[in-house]
């Protein structure tokens, strides 16, 4: 249950409510309190996993990964921790509703409030990046349009199915989803999903 205090309906009160029920009752959800914690805590994994779909990166000055993102719960340090591994020799930032969020390698997780200058923030972990990372190059964008577009076909659109997959909140509050509603096939996402 340690994902509780990342939800963002969780209170203090209710913490300490759920740390005095029996393990034992936590596991058989026996009770509405372990029943509500084991969802608040499955809405907080979920949460995680879906920023980390849905988030897209830029590069700023071949050293930092930066993107926007706006996760339901507080889950950047739980995205961080995956992201590190994943792009080890990269400076990352994340700009959240809570604020902006930033580590270099070998660096501990920092926290920027959103009321800073993201060019400011940037330049601040680009400095801390020791060198060029070297795997990123121009083709990155030319390699996305080429797998949309093989991926399309128009005689299987799925609506409800799509929306499964890119529920519209991730789709309006991830701006870097934009290689997502750019073209598909002679057309936009947008007007994939306003056709339908």
């Amino acid at each position: 249950m340690f994902h509780l205090p990342r939800h963002e309906r969780c209170s203090s009160l209710f913490i300490e409510k759920v740390r005095h029920i029996p393990d034992s009752d936590l596991d058989a959800l026996s009770s509405p309190e372990a029943r509500k914690a084991y969802n608040m805590a499955r809405e907080v994994a979920g949460d995680s996993h879906r920023t980390l779909a849905y988030i897209r990166f830029q590069l700023f000055r071949e050293r930092v990964l930066w993107s926007e993102a706006k996760p339901k719960h507080r889950v950047e340090d739980m995205v961080f921790s995956y992201l590190r591994k994943r792009y080890p020799h990269f400076g990352l930032v994340l700009k959240t509703q809570r604020g902006y969020f930033g580590v270099w390698p070998d660096g501990e997780l920092i926290r920027w409030p959103v009321e800073k200058d993201m060019n400011d923030v940037l330049a601040e972990v680009a400095a801390k990046v020791p060198e060029k990372a070297v795997w990123w190059d121009d083709q990155g964008e030319g390699l996305w349009d080429t797998f949309y577009n093989s991926q399309f076909i128009s005689s299987r659109k799925n609506l409800p199915l799509f929306y499964k997959a890119m529920p519209k909140y991730y789709l309006e509050n991830f701006p870097g989803l934009g290689v997502e509603c750019r073209r598909v096939e002679n057309g936009t996402l947008d007007a994939y999903i306003e056709e339908v």
